[in-house]
């Protein structure tokens, strides 16, 4: 029973650790720089054009923050951000699916003009 008891002890205190260990990791910016690098690959898989993120921040248990956001098609921005900050609740978003509690955008500018019969962003 002692032997069971110790082994319990060291199981939960070593997912304690690797727990703790994971939280100060994906804190780092070496961390917030590859998060931003796979955010990157990702979106520019799935559009018609090129996303770039300056800089990625902010605490990743309460919300995100990108700054100098930029959308570019054809060679030519098509928006820009000067900052995107949302915030979430973690709990939330585990029981519940995705839910955001606040997101903010600080001077959005969208480039848009017709080409055709319609408008070069909806090749985006």
């Amino acid at each position: 029973m002692r032997r069971l008891t110790r082994i319990l002890l060291w199981t939960a205190g070593a997912i304690l650790t690797l727990v703790l260990l994971a939280g100060v990791v994906i804190e780092t910016p070496f961390f917030k720089n590859w998060l931003r690098g796979v955010i990157i690959r990702q979106a520019n898989e799935h559009l018609n054009g090129t996303l770039a993120v300056g800089h990625f921040g902010g605490n990743l248990f309460t919300g995100a923050e990108l700054d100098d956001v930029a959308v570019m098609m054809d060679n030519e921005k098509v928006a820009s951000i000067d900052s995107v900050r949302v915030r979430y609740s973690i709990p939330r978003l585990i029981r519940g699916g995705t839910t955001v509690d606040s997101l903010t955008l600080v001077h959005p500018v969208v480039i848009a003009h017709r080409e055709g019969g319609g408008w070069q962003l909806a090749r985006l």
